[in-house]
């Protein structure tokens, strides 16, 4: 990510900031369980849920905690069980945490925007530098994650938004998660959750024959600030073009 931008980046990262208590208040508000939401009467009638999006702010804030902070918060406090964790582009990247909750049949995965660079200043540092080198200004051509049965066959959602734009989709790289995080990790991690919520403890190359008999699918969530919301974006992208959401009986991204 070292390139003629990064002088650029090290400048603006330098220049001085106003100190905003908005981020530390939201957070007491959260802790305190005194968070307010206010909300039109159309926003009412359309179904959105005010609660739901509560609780995917705490896990959004939870994510940029220490482990042990975060898993008081989400384990804790919110009664998630914790399934797996993992930097989603790189060692220094956003992690990701993937989370059941038994009571409501739900998983969820929870994204990390860039990391507090005073509690962790590598982490931090290269989050911000590759977001603005890599993020908002360069492109590149978007690589569909389809087989060559895919292709044949035409009847996957991969296959049909390939044909579809193959030639003309980009993404920002800095905004995305890497491929390989989505096969190694992130779908057996969802497979994992699953088994847990249809009480099996079998391994994940079981999972497909499980939520596929199960009588009621788990829903999934997925929510991140900041940085984490692209990074929600091309995982909800990643989890539809993959097949991933066949687990699930609905998909929702906060």
């Amino acid at each position: 990510i070292v390139n003629n931008n990064t002088e650029r980046a090290g400048r603006i990262l330098s220049q001085d900031e106003t100190i905003d208590n908005h981020l530390p208040q939201v957070l007491n508000n959260l802790s305190d369980n005194t968070y307010a939401l206010a909300m039109t009467e159309e926003a009412a009638a359309s179904g959105y849920d005010a609660r739901l999006s509560v609780c995917m702010a705490n896990i959004s804030s939870a994510m940029y905690e220490s482990p042990e902070t975060r898993a008081k918060w989400l384990e804790g406090g919110l009664g998630l069980e914790l399934v797996d964790s993992f930097p989603m582009a790189g060692d220094l990247s956003s992690m990701g945490s993937v989370y059941v909750d038994r009571g409501q049949n739900a998983v969820v995965f929870g994204i990390e925007g860039i990391p507090v660079i005073h509690k962790y200043f590598q982490r931090g540092f290269f989050g911000w530098l590759s977001a603005l080198v890599n993020g908002g200004t360069n492109t590149q051509p978007f690589r569909f994650p389809c087989s060559e049965i895919d292709f044949k066959g035409n009847n996957s959602i991969c296959a049909h938004m390939g044909y579809k734009y193959y030639d003309t989709a980009e993404i920002y790289p800095g905004f995305a998660p890497l491929d390989d995080v989505m096969v190694t990790k992130l779908k057996p991690a969802l497979q994992k959750a699953v088994l847990i919520l249809e009480g099996s403890h079998g391994g994940s190359e079981n999972a497909t024959s499980t939520f596929r008999e199960a009588k009621e699918k788990p829903k999934l969530y997925i929510t991140g600030h900041s940085l984490g919301g692209p990074l929600a974006k091309h995982s909800l992208a990643q989890i539809l073009l993959r097949e991933y959401d066949q687990m699930f009986s609905s998909i929702t991204a906060y």
